[in-house]
Formats: C-alpha cells, structure tokens, sequence
C-alpha cells in the first residue's frame, strides 16, 4: 500500500509538471505568433539625416523580437533626425532619432534645421544681472555686449563696451538648481564663437533680449563705449 501510495504521487507530481510545462510551451508560442508593425530602415542613413517616409518600410515582427523602443508608426519620423548611422534593415528604435524641437530637442538637429551652414552652439553662463532678470528662453534673440579690459602695448589698460552680436538665437536655457544662475547656448558663427570666448576671459557678456521683429540691418552700428567717450558723452 505504501509503494501504490508513493507512486500515486510520483504520478501525480509527473502529471502536474507536464501541465505547467505544456502551459508555458503555450504561452510562448502564442507570443511568438502574436506579430508588432515596426519600421524598418530600406538603406543605409548616415548620422545627422533628416528623416522621411520613404527611407522605411513597415514590416510586421514576432512580438518576442521586437526591441522595447522600437519606432511603430511613420509619424513619429516628422521633424526627426538621424542621431547615428542606420544600417539597412535595421529596427528603427528610438536611440536611432534625435530631435530639432522642445527643449530636450538636439542642438546639432537645431543647427542642421535652421539650414545656415558653418554655425555653431555655444554655451553663455549668465545669472539675473546679465540675462535679463532670468527671463531668456529658447526662442528668443539677443544681443550680445561685451565689456572687456583692454591691455594696450603703447598706453594704459582701458576697459571697452561693445555690442559684439545682434539678434543672436537662443537655442538652450538650463538653469542651475537652486542660483540664480542659468546657460543660455545661442547660435553664432565660428568667428563670433572666438569672440564670445575672449570676452568671457577678459570680462564680462551681458545679454539683452530683442523683440519677436528685428532689422538689423536698418539699426545704425553702435560705436562702443570706452572710459574717454563715456566722459565726453555724460561727464561735465
């Protein structure tokens, strides 16, 4: 009776961890079989691309192959770019695509989209007396003012205001977490970077803020503001 016994359960043990094994056969299989759209790329796409519909095609995947951020629908393509190589056939997946818009949005997307070869982003630390009170966001334009000493060979160090940028975009705005400090990245070209950089060693940049409709080009050029012209202008 005790060996019919033992065997009973045995048996049933057996039983039991077929059912399960059946069941999870099952399961998987039926996720196997369960298919997801995803898109995928039908040619190689360098970095930095902007992208379009008709470099992808839909395909229809194994739900169990498909990658957690795999991109599933043609939309969400709009405005996007390429943020490294995209081989041919690829999965196309969210770590693939970099954006131009918010302010998570790519910087080097922001400069490809603006469609002005050869700018750059800089960054520009500011903090309430030289952003504008903190009230710059990504969007705006500004003027840039540097205020530097000047070292002279053949006379005295002087110090000199000059508007160095005009209507500069502002692409970035972060601000540093409990200061009044803030990084306000603007576009500029090569040439206004290496300024921009010098007034910062040498002194100090101010940002003013422009309204949403500026010419520049009808505005006169300003002369700067040196010790001596500052005298002649408001001195008695």
């Amino acid at each position: 009776m005790r060996q019919r016994s033992g065997g009973m359960v045995i048996l049933v043990i057996s039983i039991a961890l077929g059912l399960i094994a059946a069941l999870l056969s099952v399961t998987f299989l039926k996720g196997v079989a369960r298919s997801t759209t995803v898109l995928v790329a039908t040619q190689e796409i360098p970095a930095f691309t902007p992208l379009t519909a008709g470099m992808f095609t839909v395909q229809q995947m194994p739900s169990g192959a498909v990658p957690a951020d795999a991109v599933k629908e043609v939309s969400a393509l709009n405005g996007r770019y390429a943020r490294t190589i995209i081989l041919k056939g690829d999965v196309v997946r969210q770590g693939h695509l970099a954006t131009a818009s918010g302010s998570s949005g790519s910087l080097a997307a922001k400069l490809t989209e603006t469609g002005q070869a050869g700018m750059r982003a800089l960054a520009i630390p500011v903090d309430n007396a030289t952003g504008v009170g903190g009230t710059i966001q990504s969007g705006d334009k500004v003027d840039i003012i540097a205020a530097v000493r000047v070292e002279r060979q053949n006379g005295p160090a002087t110090t000199f205001s000059k508007v160095i940028g005009k209507a500069i975009p502002v692409l970035h705005r972060t601000e540093a977490e409990g200061t009044a400090k803030a990084t306000v990245v603007v576009m500029v070209t090569p040439a206004q970077a290496e300024e921009i950089a010098y007034a910062q060693l040498a002194g100090t940049i101010y940002l003013a803020t422009n309204p949403y409709r500026v010419d520049t080009e009808e505005e006169k050029a300003t002369t700067g503001v040196t010790p001596d012209s500052f005298m002649q202008r408001y001195g008695r």
